[in-house]
């Protein structure tokens, strides 16, 4: 699966969802499955003062999405 969207050059980007067996869900993003794709960067909306990195990764079973966020903050 695959959805098309425009990256931080303003060209078309193509995002390859990885198909997984369903599992555990832990919230730390151990899950053995995680390893099997990649981060992707999610870029910010909007400029402001300060620029927080946000990163998730994506991943689909025959039940449901499944998505892992890395967010910065100030802490």
């Amino acid at each position: 699966m695959a959805q098309n969207a425009s990256n931080a050059t303003g060209k078309k980007a193509t995002l390859k969802i990885t198909h997984t067996a369903d599992f555990e869900i832990s919230g730390d993003g151990s899950a053995k499955s995680w390893n099997t794709t990649s981060w992707v960067s999610l870029p910010q909306r909007k400029s402001a003062e300060v620029n927080y990195k946000t990163n998730a990764k994506l991943l689909y079973s025959d039940k449901g999405i499944y998505a892992l966020f890395e967010c910065e903050d100030n802490n």
